[in-house]
């Protein structure tokens, strides 16, 4: 539908969320643009996470801040706060993105694991969407990941 906002198209955002983390998986592949990884694939894990949820089961963020609970409880501390909660679970996740002052200009994390970690969530999300065909490059990540 073209309007004065240009040539409007509607995109599915299973699909979009897909895009993000093919292309997350290929740059993971090649060894390439790790802070894009964890970013696109944080995107699609969120995105595909929200289908889950909308299905009504456990998305892989709501799985983690169930066993983050469970380990507080494990080991006898108190629980903090959801809002803590999230920001502990999302630090990396949000600190590649966002500068909260002049205080906050560098982030210290080990950029290998938590790619794959990212990738690893948006995998969990994507293998509980029914129907979501597997793409060439999820098949290449777990090749990449076996050898």
């Amino acid at each position: 539908m073209e309007d004065i906002r240009g040539n409007l198209r509607s995109y599915p955002k299973q699909e979009i969320a897909m895009e993000y983390l093919n292309l997350a998986l290929r740059e993971y592949v090649a060894g390439r643009n790790l802070i894009a990884v964890i970013n696109l694939s944080g995107a699609a894990e969120e995105m595909l996470g929200k289908i889950v949820s909308l299905k009504k089961n456990e998305s892989a963020f709501q799985r983690a801040q169930r066993w983050t609970r469970s380990w507080f409880k494990l080991v006898g501390k108190e629980t903090p706060a959801n809002k803590d909660l999230n920001k502990h679970l999302l630090k990396v996740k949000n600190g590649i993105k966002h500068i909260d002052g002049k205080d906050d200009l560098d982030i210290e994390f080990d950029i290998d694991r938590e790619a794959k970690e990212a990738i690893r969530r948006a995998i969990e999300n994507f293998n509980q969407i029914p129907g979501i065909s597997q793409s060439a490059e999820i098949l290449a990540y777990y090749q990449r990941e076996r050898t």
